[in-house]
């Protein structure tokens, strides 16, 4: 297999002939399933964009609870054997036997003992893959063969499986053909064609990617090379799947009049994916020189006219969405983000010492001060919310007069501040968004109503969608008179006595949670009671 070219085929005959070991005539499931849950974690960072992309160029599966989580889901669903019990670490670290397959160490990372859970997430980033194999299983059709392959091989299916697929003549020619190097060819053209014609995708930057992207009035499209064919795709990411899924589900109610403008069209929902899409194929391949013109006009014409066929709906559904979720929220105090910021330093392992060295002494600093004023018209560190301003500050201080004295004390201080920045982003409203001051209440106590209301809510509210946009925390925002970023923070607080979510890597914020603490203990076991009160908390204040 070592001189074999590594296309679809050569990686069906790498998984078939996993090295696997046997109990009672039945070989163990592990492996398969692990390569089952890289195929889901691969969807999944297609599904989050450019922080997603960028980890997928670096061929990195990374180790994270969602992989863990992927591969327990994968052994529940098709493991049936009773022979076997589930272990992600196991193939995690005996996969490198195979081929294709590289563990990723930490930095100065020394591994000692048994290779168990505790050591790979202490020691280990993960496991980098072929190239080949990632730009295989960015395309769907190839992802969805290898996936259907071990799923056959779990569940013993007789696999009849022919190896002999074609490879392009180019691939054939040479094992070291340069996928990545091709696709930033031939973007680099198109792009220039683009630029000439006024096409949606000019003064773009060449990519070595598989596909190019472009959001235009709200409609998101993208262009996709293939091997033997080339896309123009609509994609649909509205934030979480049941979201995505109206979407899609409320074009195809207008699938009629769509395909008498733009002609047939594939219509396409992921079941493992926050996302869907809609696209058009041409079979025409960007390898063969001879395509190009016909794939440059159809990449040029096509993509102008998803926007201008798609446009209305998604202006209408931004429109709409807007008008329900937009309303004034309020900044958190100078004390609130010292203790939040103190909590993330606590929870991240800093010492005691210098969070309250970073977080107070400098915040407080004179010159920092004036450099944050000078900067960004602010009077207070903790008054600055982006981490791209915090960052302007950070380089000022590093070369001023007090970093010096302090043996770079304050702009480690304020990298620490960036980071905490960076985390809490997404409970942070935007500057548009703030109340005016003239407008704003005075900041008071939650009742217990408030209370029970926000952990009902918290435990039936997945953690990825524990977000001020989330239209159930908007409603409760509403309902109590608070903020919907202040709804967040309460639930962040309870985190921090979840001990399930805490093992999957998730943190909470302790600045508040003492008053968190005695309804998790009443209710924490006694669930149905919470959502009754609850009920009937909201059933009184709408009646009122």
């Amino acid at each position: 297999m070592a001189n074999e070219i590594k296309n679809l085929s050569y990686y069906k005959m790498c998984f078939l002939h996993l090295n696997r070991s046997t109990r009672k005539g039945e070989k163990a499931p592990h492996k398969p399933v692990l390569l089952l849950a890289m195929i889901d974690r691969v969807e999944q960072l297609l599904s989050m964009g450019l922080a997603g992309h960028r980890m997928i160029n670096q061929y990195l599966i990374d180790l994270n609870p969602k992989l863990e989580q992927f591969f327990y889901t994968n052994w529940n669903i098709y493991v049936k054997s009773e022979l076997f019990t589930p272990s992600f670490s196991t193939p995690f670290f005996h996969m490198e036997g195979e081929p294709f397959w590289k563990l990723a160490m930490k930095k100065d990372a020394k591994p000692q003992g048994s290779q168990g859970e505790s050591q790979l997430y202490k020691y280990y980033l993960g496991a980098y893959i072929d190239e080949e194999l990632m730009l295989l299983l960015l395309e769907d059709d190839a992802r969805n063969e290898l996936r259907q392959l071990l799923i056959d091989m779990i569940q013993k299916k007789d696999l009849a499986l022919s190896f002999d697929e074609p490879a392009l003549a180019d691939m054939s020619e040479s094992k070291t053909f340069d996928l990545r190097e091709a696709h930033l060819k031939f973007w680099t053209k198109f792009i220039d064609y683009s630029n000439q014609h006024g096409g949606l995708f000019a003064s773009r930057k060449p990519s070595k990617d598989q596909w190019l992207t472009r959001t235009e009035n709200g409609v998101i499209v993208s262009i996709v090379l293939k091997k033997t064919s080339c896309a123009v795709e609509l994609n649909i990411k509205e934030g979480s799947k049941e979201k995505s899924d109206e979407a899609f589900y409320r074009l195809m109610t207008d699938k009629t009049h769509i395909e008498v403008e733009l002609g047939p069209i594939v219509w396409h929902i992921k079941e493992n994916s926050i996302s869907a899409k809609i696209y058009q194929e041409i079979e025409k391949s960007f390898l063969v020189p001879q395509d190009e013109s016909a794939i440059f006009q159809f990449f040029t014409e096509r993509s102008a006219r998803f926007v201008k066929v798609f446009e209305p709906y998604f202006k209408q559904t931004s429109e709409t969405e807007k008008a329900q979720t937009e309303q004034p929220c309020e900044l958190p105090s100078e004390d609130e983000m010292c203790r939040l910021f103190q909590d993330y330093m606590r929870n991240d392992g800093t010492s005691e010492g210098s969070v309250k060295k970073y977080s107070i002494q400098v915040a407080r600093n004179a010159e920092v001060r004036d450099i944050v004023k000078r900067i960004t018209g602010k009077d207070s560190l903790y008054k600055v919310l982006s981490p791209e301003d915090a960052g302007k500050v950070r380089l000022e201080v590093k070369s001023s007069p007090c970093d010096i004295k302090g043996n770079h004390m304050y702009s480690v201080g304020i990298s620490h501040y960036i980071k905490f920045l960076t985390v809490i982003a997404a409970t942070l409203p935007k500057p548009s968004e703030t109340v005016s001051t003239p407008d704003r209440k005075k900041r008071i106590g939650w009742s217990d109503e408030e209370m029970i209301l926000s952990l009902d809510l918290y435990f039936r509210t997945p953690y990825n969608k524990r977000t001020r946009n989330n239209p159930e925390i908007i409603e409760l925002a509403k309902l109590i008179g608070r903020t919907p970023a202040s709804v967040v923070l309460r639930m962040a607080n309870y985190l921090c006595f979840d001990i399930e979510e805490q093992k999957l890597g998730h943190k909470g914020m302790e600045g508040g949670a003492r008053q968190c603490k005695p309804f998790w203990a009443k209710y924490f076991d006694n669930r149905e009671l919470l959502h009754k009160q609850a009920l009937e908390i909201k059933l009184s204040k709408k009646q009122f």
